[in-house]
């Protein structure tokens, strides 16, 4: 695993988005990133998300 950043809370629970994780990410201004919650109480940031058909529901 690779550190990439760090960030701090601010107001209305924001956050700024370290630079090493938005080009890892490959987003850009008002793309879309989702924060999802694993099995194992993991949180997953991603900015793309395909979910098997067999997963859904």
């Amino acid at each position: 695993m690779k550190f990439l950043g760090s960030s701090k809370l601010y107001g209305k629970n924001q956050i700024t988005i370290p630079k090493d994780v938005v080009k890892a990410l490959e987003v850009e201004v008002g793309e879309q990133v989702l924060f999802l919650l694993d099995q194992e109480g993991k949180i997953i940031i991603t900015s793309k998300v395909t979910i098997p058909q067999d997963k859904e529901k």
